[in-house]
């Protein structure tokens, strides 16, 4: 037990945040593979065109140690696993809303998921040896409410896109969720923007843009495209 917990603390705790990045947003691929072979949903061209341009693009901004540093780290393998595995339970959850559908309000689907968001962490940290560690004073509290709220609100979003939408085409808009980080972290935290990120920001809206432009026609003219 002491051998796992060592393993999944430092899977966490010493992978870098640039390469932990690239690989959990790696989820469009997983979504498009599981929407394909479960739902039969159809594999597009802007599909597959937004899926490179938006993996390309998160690449350039988290610029991971394993593409942009010439020397090989000593990070174990299996701590690039947790990740991976990350993106996998992601894409998979978009494809179970999918399935269900319109047969269960968006709702009680966002109440069923922040439930069982409690029971795993409460699990996770049961396994892991974590304790609670109270934030001490006010504003970090007041900050972790709003991050509860606004993921609760986040959740709601995609359900409502999944109702409406292919798995695949909601997990490329996720990756929005990498430029807007970027454009925060520039704005309120004066971080400078180098060339790479501002043309990975670039890829990443341009491979959303077309996919929606090409939803958009689509449905204009009754063809999937």
């Amino acid at each position: 037990k002491q051998w796992y917990q060592r393993r999944v603390r430092g899977s966490f705790q010493h992978l870098p945040f640039g390469n932990a990045t690239a690989l959990i947003y790696t989820s469009p691929i997983f979504a498009c593979i599981l929407g394909r072979v479960i739902l039969k949903e159809k594999l597009t061209l802007p599909h597959i065109i937004a899926t490179v341009l938006g993996i390309t693009g998160i690449v350039l901004i988290s610029k991971p140690s394993f593409i942009f540093t010439a020397t090989t780290d000593s990070i174990p393998w299996y701590h690039y696993l947790i990740p991976i595995l990350g993106a996998i339970c992601m894409a998979s959850s978009y494809i179970c809303q999918r399935r269900i559908g319109k047969r269960a309000n968006k709702i009680v689907i966002s109440f069923f998921m922040c439930i069982a968001i409690d029971i795993a962490s409460l699990l996770f940290q049961t396994v892991s040896g974590e304790s609670y560690v109270d934030p001490g004073c006010l504003v970090p509290r007041v900050l972790l409410v709003t991050s509860g709220l606004m993921s609760v609100a986040g959740i709601l979003c995609v359900n409502i896109g999944l109702h409406y939408e292919n798995a695949s085409t909601v997990a490329l808009m996720r990756n929005l969720d990498t430029v807007l980080a970027f454009l925060l972290q520039v704005l309120l935290f004066g971080e400078k923007a180098d060339v790479l990120s501002l043309v990975g920001t670039g890829l990443i809206v341009t491979g959303t843009v077309l996919l929606t432009l090409s939803r958009m026609l689509g449905m204009k003219c009754g063809v999937e495209l």
